[in-house]
């Protein structure tokens, strides 16, 4: 049985989707392994650290580590996670051919613009 146009953008479709999801997790966990690396060496300097004024800023960058860079990494993800589902949806509406062969409104190059 040989693939229509439609069944070839589908297929495209669900390999990019597929694609895309996993360089967000990737991401996600190439710069959580970084935290933690950063965190080690942030531990292994105040070990070797003698100075009370230095030691204070490493563990103030090792909870900047800790609270904040992890948090934000948290937040970022779901960004990117939700701006994925949210392309997701889009694309996936206009290969529904459930509107027949007129563009449902608010397709890019649609006559069917709503304005």
């Amino acid at each position: 049985m040989e693939k229509t146009q439609s069944d070839n953008k589908k297929t495209i479709f669900s390999w990019a989707m597929i694609h895309n999801l996993q360089l967000i997790i990737d991401f996600h966990n190439l710069q959580h392994q970084m935290m933690k690396n950063q965190i080690l060496r942030i531990n292994e300097n105040i070990v070797s650290c003698n100075d009370k004024s230095e030691k204070k800023e490493l563990l103030l960058q090792k909870s900047n580590y800790i609270n904040t860079y992890d948090d934000l990494l948290k937040v970022n993800t779901f960004l990117m996670m939700y701006a994925h589902l949210e392309e997701f949806l889009d694309i996936s509406v206009i290969l529904t051919p459930r509107f027949g062969h007129v563009d449902p409104p608010g397709v890019i190059g649609s006559k069917n613009v709503m304005r």
